[in-house]
């Protein structure tokens, strides 16, 4: 069977039909392996989180994420 790619738009919507409280994408930027930026999957699933009005968190690496009070939003990858 194949692998298909997948997206962060992808997760978003999975998350969200699937009513999760609060995303946090991990594994994203580890590796420089791709065509895009390392950072485009941050800012993609970002812009997917907010157009679907889903709770997202992307912690810096090493941060912890507390799901019941997540750290306030900031583009640290930027």
């Amino acid at each position: 069977m194949p692998r298909t790619r997948r997206s962060p738009e992808e997760a978003v919507r999975t998350h969200a039909d699937l009513g999760g409280k609060l995303l946090v994408p991990v594994h994203w930027g580890t590796f420089n392996l791709a065509f895009h930026a390392w950072n485009a999957r941050a800012d993609e699933a970002l812009a997917a989180a907010l157009n679907r009005g889903v709770a997202i968190a992307i912690p810096r690496p090493g941060q912890w994420v507390e799901p019941a009070s997540p750290p306030p939003l900031e583009t640290w990858w930027r």
